[in-house]
């Protein structure tokens, strides 16, 4: 029994510490009465928290409004609503402000009682009663010529096309960017049914998510192909009680900027990965039987290393698709990283020089929880790079270090350092440093490495002054157990 009570007293002590930190409101009702309120909750309502603790919350809401908030309250207890409903409060002052709010029941002193979030929306709500106006002004533009034109103007002054239709879809306004969309018969569809005058968009994304925005009364965002012009727009759809708002551009250049895109990339990997393979495979034919003839082993070492590198371009190009896709997939587990390092430099004889690489990883060094073949690659990716833009000669250091629950992996390098002009781009896709710094390659390494790190959740960073080297250091979580 002693226990069950601690532990509750440390949950109630927990939402108690949770919610006096949150920047929205937040109270505890218990029977009727409010038995907590944040700090948050007391500013928005203008109440100290003793002159609310014992009151009835329903004493709050404006009186027309106090069944609805009741029943929607009750719903949402039960499990029966899932979205937050809206109500109007009065504060303290006297003033009306709408909140938008949510009811959880949970245990508090021992006992159920209903934990709320509490927040303010009057000045959304306020914006979307003025946008409901001026579409209502416009709608009556022969009585209220003067806000007719007012909204007229503000159409016209728009980059993006605007078209308002009724409820029963007819148009009623046109603006001139929508004209060429329209082969400038603005005038002529005035008044006119819009499935009537455009039969091929019965049926059609455009119909299915305009038919949604009026039927849901809420705005809908959508791309779409309209083939009769050969075009993608980009749409929103916002609802009133008169019709529809309609704003679409034309994003046709990104879309087959996108399809190029993938279409090259899939291309270059399929057109060039068969005879790769068949490179590679004769390469190491040639190794294998040619033990005495130097010149034929320096030759198929030359053969080996150029298919390796190709095949990383194709490699970084295939990735990067996929990352932007959202296509990767982490298996993430907890990692020693001293022997994953060790072992990786045994392994990556092509990928790198493994006697320049000095590990300096403390023993005491916790697990981190990644993947290991994408954390095989960024420390991949990372030396190669420390190693093509430093001299020969030098070492290539991995240092380690452990930081609030993280570890702080880097990679230094002694080589000539990275230009002050280039530091903000150095991870952006496709990059390419100034001259003096330039080496092969598509530009993709630094960039593939910061989206796996950013994948983990984690971040990555450099630090460089020309003629100094440079140093990239990036975060893993330690693995918990």
């Amino acid at each position: 029994m002693l226990g069950r009570f601690v532990e509750r007293k440390q949950a109630d002590e927990l939402i108690r510490a949770l919610a006096r930190s949150s920047t929205i409101g937040i109270y505890v009702v218990q029977e009727g009465t409010f038995r907590f309120a944040n700090p948050q909750f007391q500013q928005l309502t203008g109440y100290s928290e003793e002159e609310l603790l014992g009151t009835d919350p329903l004493q709050l809401i404006l009186p027309e409004d106090r069944e609805s908030v009741r029943d929607n309250a009750i719903k949402m207890l039960k499990g029966e609503r899932s979205a937050p409903y809206e109500y109007r409060f009065v504060g303290k002052a006297g003033e009306i402000k709408w909140i938008l709010e949510t009811v959880t029941p949970v245990e508090y002193d021992g006992a159920r009682a209903t934990f709320g979030n509490f927040m303010d929306i009057t000045d959304r709500k306020r914006a979307e009663e003025e946008h409901v106006q001026l579409i209502q002004e416009q709608a009556e533009r022969v009585q209220a010529e003067a806000a007719h034109q007012r909204i007229s103007n503000i159409l016209e002054s728009m980059s993006d096309a605007f078209i308002a239709v009724d409820i029963e879809g007819r148009f009623t306004y046109i603006n001139k960017q929508a004209e060429q969309f329209l082969q400038g018969r603005s005038e002529e569809l005035l008044g006119k049914l819009a499935h009537e005058e455009f039969p091929d968009l019965v049926g059609s994304k455009f119909h299915i998510e305009c038919e949604k925005a009026l039927s849901e009364q809420r705005a809908v965002e959508f791309e779409a192909f309209y083939a009769p012009l050969d075009v993608w727009l980009e749409m929103r759809a916002s609802p009133s009680e008169n019709g529809l708002s309609i704003y679409f551009h034309d994003i046709t250049k990104r879309k087959r900027a996108e399809q190029f895109r993938e279409e090259y990339i899939h291309n270059i990997s399929h057109d060039l990965r068969s005879p790769l393979t068949i490179i590679r495979g004769h390469a190491q034919m040639i190794q294998r039987a040619a033990e005495s003839a130097d010149l034929v082993r320096r030759s198929a070492d030359s053969i080996a290393t150029s298919a390796q590198r190709m095949h990383k371009m194709i490699q970084d190009l295939t990735d990067s698709t996929r990352l932007e896709a959202g296509q990767l997939r982490l298996n993430k587990q907890p990692v020693n990283l001293c022997s994953f390092a060790s072992d990786l430099l045994e392994r990556a004889t092509m990928a790198m020089d493994a006697g320049r690489v000095k590990l300096q990883l403390p023993s005491g060094l916790p697990s981190v929880l990644a993947d290991p073949d994408h954390l095989e690659r960024i420390l991949t990716n990372l030396i190669t790079n420390a190693q093509k833009y430093s001299p020969p000669e030098t070492e290539v250091l991995v240092r380690a270090q452990t930081t609030d629950e993280k570890v702080t992996l880097s990679v230094t390098d002694r080589g000539i350092g990275i230009a002050a002009t280039d530091l903000p781009h150095i991870f952006e896709r496709f990059y390419r440093c100034s001259p003096i710094r330039r080496t092969e390659g598509l530009g993709l390494g630094l960039y593939i490495t910061k989206m796996l790190v950013e994948a983990h959740g984690e971040r990555i960073w450099v630090e460089s002054e020309p003629g100094s080297g440079s140093v990239f250091s990036f975060t893993l979580p330690v693995a918990s157990f």
